[in-house]
């Protein structure tokens, strides 16, 4: 069964860097809580720019409301981002 994962690559300016720290520390409690894994990475030499991951199981597992929710506090307070939803490829397709 194929793994999900949603990514966004996310513009954090300045003066946000602060509640950005916090609403991220809430969506790795509540993605371990409901079973899932985030992680994020920095830019090389940015210190403003993140990619944002948060995979799962299910597609559904994505949609955690919790999380659904931090993330929407994060957009709202800090800055949209362009999502994607990938779905694992895992040669067993054929």
């Amino acid at each position: 069964m194929p793994r999900w994962l949603q990514s966004f690559e996310r513009q954090v300016p300045p003066d946000r860097s602060e509640l950005y720290e916090r609403l991220w520390r809430r969506v790795l409690r509540q993605a371990e809580i409901a079973g899932l894994h985030a992680c994020r990475f920095r830019a090389a030499g940015r210190e403003d720019c993140f990619l944002e991951f948060l995979e799962g199981a299910e597609a559904a597992d994505l949609d955690d409301p919790a999380i659904v929710a931090t993330l929407r506090q994060i957009r709202e307070g800090v800055g949209t981002a362009e999502g994607r939803t990938w779905e694992e490829v895992t040669g067993d397709e054929r």
